[in-house]
């Protein structure tokens, strides 16, 4: 990336990258839902996604901090996204949608090379509430457009109330509102 924009090598020519999400060899939330059929589900099927994209299980657990709301976890056998069991329903999707985007974004790109959770820092995995990094930000950005797709949105926004919106894709009412306040035109 140079500057605020986004280039790319095309043969020996350096362009701007026309694609507005993602970056170069990194899927972006909509390259997933297309590639599986799935930008126009409601909901999106989370669980479902998950496995099309390669993660082995999905599982309800009960963590000893009460505070962790989900974790992906990566062995050699594969990696599997856990999530809290006391949860709704609707910050459960979003916790996996958001597990997933690690396993996009930061975990499967370095299973080629060193293992990216054996390296990860112990305060980096169990961070304090309200803490964010940039990852954390990013993978909260995916996970929001893989269960609020930008083509949905724009399809039903005007359409619908809020809240029955907030139904059909299975998402908090304020996970709804904080997407459609940052989802451009």
């Amino acid at each position: 990336m140079i500057g605020n924009k986004k280039w790319k090598r095309v043969g020996n020519i350096l362009a701007i990258s026309r694609e507005p999400e993602g970056t170069i060899g990194v899927p972006s939330a909509r390259d997933i839902l297309r590639r599986h059929g799935m930008e126009r589900a409601m909901p999106v099927p989370i669980v479902d996604l998950c496995r099309a994209e390669g993660l082995k299980d999905v599982f309800q657990t009960r963590f000893k901090d009460s505070k962790v709301s989900g974790m992906i976890r990566h062995t050699d056998q594969g990696s599997t996204i856990y999530v809290a069991e006391d949860q709704s329903p609707k910050r459960q999707r979003f916790t996996i949608a958001h597990e997933l985007a690690h396993y996009v974004l930061h975990i499967r790109p370095g299973l080629e090379g060193p293992n990216l959770i054996d390296r990860a820092d112990v305060y980096e995995l169990y961070r304090q509430p309200g803490q964010a990094d940039a990852r954390e930000r990013e993978a909260n950005l995916f996970a929001a457009e893989l269960l609020m797709p930008t083509a949905v949105l724009r399809q039903l926004a005007d359409v619908y109330a809020p809240d029955q919106l907030a139904e059909f894709l299975a998402v908090s009412l304020e996970a709804l509102m904080i997407r459609l306040r940052t989802t451009d035109g």
